[in-house]
């Protein structure tokens, strides 16, 4: 539940969502943390860059895939 919550609220775009998507980023289920990423992603803000950029070496390979893909969608906002 608690991906599919971070997933959407960076879905809706609502900037207020950016505080929970980082303390997610942070969250010991890799799911999780990728869902965060991912809706950081779509948020657009760029204070999310150095948290993402983190995640680019985390164990789980697919939460660094989601943070080398949120990182690119930041950067072509």
């Amino acid at each position: 539940v608690r991906g599919a919550a971070a997933y959407a609220l960076g879905r809706l775009g609502d900037r207020r969502a950016f505080k929970w998507l980082i303390m997610a980023l942070k969250d010991p289920a890799a799911w999780v943390r990728q869902s965060a990423v991912r809706g950081l992603g779509l948020l657009g803000d760029r204070r999310a860059q150095k948290p993402i950029e983190e995640l680019l070496f985390d164990a789980d390979v697919e939460v660094a895939t989601a943070a080398q893909e949120a990182l690119t969608a930041l950067m072509e906002r």
